[in-house]
């Protein structure tokens, strides 16, 4: 099984967001409270669920538990955001990143668990920049204004070492989250796993630093 991201929230930054990962390969669980907005995109990604109310239960049965990443970008519904952070931290979901309408919004959510924040009018300057001057990674995904998802082949230094050595959450608040190697996807890679020189590896991080630690040195 590969990468699985939830996304909830279907306006037009969801929509745009859910079927653009689907279509580079990697699951996606869409949820929403509106079923137009489901069953839109219901077909487009791997699993669309309508939610009735915000509750644990529910959040369970979605199957949000056997996600990697979450993403939360209910429009103007702070509420909505800050609560489902919470719960999905508490469901024991990987990494959280989640909308903010505004700076003290944002440190709310940081606060309870979100593991990054984004303002998608802002976020949309860095993707057009980057549909332009184009990227050498083999694939990436952009999350928000700071963090995206990166594939990317193992570079020289990373090459015969454990996974665990290179240190790159402590140092580089980085995770590699999947490595791709010939058929086999190896999600979550054990630690003490020993990169090849053939391993696609797929990591989450800030932008910058993922640029940094894929080149090869």
């Amino acid at each position: 099984m590969g990468l699985q991201v939830a996304v909830f929230g279907l306006g037009r930054f969801g929509m745009a967001l859910a079927t653009e990962v689907e279509r580079k390969g990697y699951g996606v669980l869409a949820v929403d409270i509106d079923p137009e907005k489901v069953n839109q995109i219901e077909g487009l990604v791997s699993s669309a669920i309508r939610l009735h109310t915000i509750n644990e239960q529910e959040l369970r049965d979605s199957g949000v538990t056997q996600c990697d990443v979450a993403v939360i970008g209910f429009a103007k519904n702070i509420e909505s955001n800050i609560l489902l952070t919470q719960m999905l931290k508490d469901l024991g979901v990987g990494f959280i990143i989640a909308r903010a309408e505004s700076a003290v919004h944002a440190r709310v959510l940081q606060k309870i668990g979100a593991d990054d924040i984004f303002f998608p009018e802002q976020d949309m300057a860095v993707r057009i920049a980057n549909r332009i001057t184009g990227t050498s990674f083999l694939d990436f995904i952009e999350i928000s204004y700071e963090y995206a998802i990166y594939e990317f082949q193992a570079p020289n230094y990373m090459v015969g070492k454990k996974i665990l050595d290179l240190d790159l959450r402590k140092e580089k608040q980085t995770t590699i989250i999947a490595i791709r190697r010939g058929d086999e996807v190896l999600i979550p890679p054990d630690p003490m796993q020993i990169l090849d020189s053939e391993d696609l590896l797929i990591a989450i991080g800030p932008r910058k630093i993922l640029q940094e630690i894929s080149k090869n040195r």
